[in-house]
C-alpha cells in the first residue's frame, strides 16, 4: 500500500514557505538592525612629496570606494532570497520541476 508522492505539490509548500521565511526576517532585519554604516576601503601606496628629498619614498594611505550600511544590505539578500522561490513557483516552474530529475542543474546553485 503505497502512495503516490506528489513532489510538484511539496516544492510549492517548501518553497512557499521560503518565501514568508525571508520575507519575515527581511522585516525584522529592517525593525531590529541597528543603523551601522562601514566604509568599504581600498589600500595602496602613493609617493610620499614631504619625506622624498632626495630619493622617492612611498608610504601607505587609503582611498574611501563607499558607505555600506548593515541593514539595507541584510534586507536587500534577504529579499533576494524571497524572489528566487517565487519565480521558481510563477515564471520558471515548469523549468524547475524538469530540472528536479536531472542529477545536475545550473537552478540549484542560485
Amino acid at each position: 500500500m503505497s502512495s503516490k508522492v506528489d513532489f510538484n505539490k511539496q516544492l510549492k509548500v517548501i518553497q512557499v514557505a521560503t518565501v514568508i521565511v525571508c520575507l519575515g526576517l527581511a522585516i525584522a532585519a529592517g525593525v531590529l538592525i541597528k543603523n551601522i554604516t562601514y566604509q568599504i576601503t581600498v589600500g595602496h601606496l602613493t609617493n610620499n612629496l614631504l619625506a622624498s628629498q632626495t630619493t622617492i619614498v612611498f608610504a601607505p594611505a587609503t582611498h574611501s570606494l563607499f558607505d555600506l550600511n548593515i541593514r539595507w544590505t541584510v534586507v536587500f539578500i534577504l529579499v533576494i532570497s524571497a524572489i528566487l522561490p517565487l519565480l521558481w513557483l510563477t515564471r520558471l516552474k515548469n523549468d524547475y520541476s524538469v530540472s528536479i530529475g536531472k542529477p545536475l542543474s545550473a537552478d540549484r546553485f542560485i
